[in-house]
């Protein structure tokens, strides 16, 4: 578990796996899984690396492993 620290809070990073649904784009899922990088660009690359996507091409059905933070702590 990765920490990340504010002035405030106490950030966690974790990972979930989606799947992805007719539409979806990496842009998109940035939106929602964004909070505490420092853009959407930094937030895709690491995305598209973790999955080994090439050229930002994102299939329906296919699942992704996202990375994201928490202020909780979960074990």
């Amino acid at each position: 578990c990765i920490i990340a620290y504010t002035e405030q809070f106490i950030y966690y990073k974790y990972y979930t796996s989606i799947e992805i649904q007719p539409g979806d784009t990496l842009w998109d899922l940035a939106d929602e899984y964004l909070e505490n990088y420092e853009s959407k660009e930094v937030y895709i690359k690491e995305v598209s690396q973790l999955n080994s996507i090439k050229n930002g091409k994102i299939i329906s059905g296919q699942n992704l492993i996202m990375p994201y933070y928490s202020t909780e702590y979960k074990f």
